[in-house]
C-alpha cells in the first residue's frame, strides 16, 4: 500500500492508547501550581505585561491531565498545529492609565488570593517563582472558539479559587465564554450555507 507521506512523524508516534477527553470537562478541580511566569507582549501603544500561570490536575480521576495531553501531543508526531500547554491561566498586568486597570487588577487580585487561601503562611510579594508547587483550586469553564472557518466548543481554566472549597463543594463555577457578537454572526452564516449545501446535494441525487 502507499506509505505514510511522513516517515519520520511515523517513527515518532508512541502508539500508545491514551484514553483522554478532548478536553477537561467543566468544573472544579483540586489543583498545583507547576511554575509561573512574567510575560511582556510589545503593542503598537506599549506593551501588555502579564503573569502566566501554568497549573495541573493534583487529584482525581483526571490527575496529570494537561501534562498527559501536552506528552500525547508531542509524541503523536503532529506538526501541522504547535504543541503548547493548555493549563494556563493568563493575568494581565495593567499599566498606568489603562482604561481597564480596575477591573484587571481586581481580577489578578482575585487569583491571588485564592493562591494565598489556599497555603497557609503564604502571602504574594512579587516573586512569581515562589508560586512553584502551591495547591490551588482550578475552576474550569466552557468556551466558544472560532479559527480558520472552524469552529465549536472547549474548556480553559477560568480562574482559580480556595483549594478547600473544591474539597467542600462550595466551589463558585463559571458561564460559558461565548463567542463575541460579529463572530456569532459568522458562525451562523457559515451554517446557513453548509445546510443549503446539503439541501442542494440532496436534491441532485437520483434517488
Amino acid at each position: 500500500m502507499k506509505p505514510y507521506y511522513d516517515a519520520k512523524a511515523y517513527e515518532k508516534a508512541s502508539g500508545e492508547d491514551v484514553n483522554l477527553p478532548s478536553c477537561l470537562p467543566a468544573g472544579s478541580y483540586q489543583g498545583k501550581i507547576l511554575k509561573a511566569e512574567e510575560e511582556f507582549i510589545p503593542t503598537k501603544n506599549g506593551q501588555i505585561h502579564k503573569l502566566n500561570i501554568f497549573v495541573d490536575v493534583a487529584e482525581g480521576e483526571y490527575k496529570d491531565y494537561y501534562m498527559a495531553k501536552f506528552k500525547a501531543f508531542a509524541n503523536s508526531g503532529n506538526s501541522k498545529y504547535p504543541n503548547k500547554y493548555k493549563g494556563v491561566l493568563r493575568l494581565e498586568i495593567p499599566e498606568r492609565g489603562d482604561e481597564y486597570e480596575d477591573s484587571k487588577l481586581n481580577r489578578l487580585k482575585r487569583n491571588i488570593h485564592a493562591i494565598e487561601d489556599s497555603n497557609d503562611g503564604y502571602t504574594w510579594d512579587w516573586d512569581e517563582q515562589k508560586l512553584k508547587g502551591k495547591k490551588v483550586g482550578l475552576i474550569v469553564r466552557e468556551f466558544d472558539w472560532l479559527m480558520d472557518g472552524r469552529h465549536g466548543t472547549s474548556t480553559e481554566i477560568g480562574k482559580l479559587c480556595k483549594l478547600q472549597d473544591v474539597i467542600d463543594g462550595k466551589a463558585r463555577l463559571m458561564p460559558k465564554r461565548e463567542l463575541r457578537a460579529e463572530e456569532q454572526a459568522q458562525v451562523i452564516a457559515q451554517d446557513n450555507a453548509i445546510r443549503q449545501l446539503e439541501e442542494d446535494t440532496d436534491e441532485e441525487l437520483p434517488f
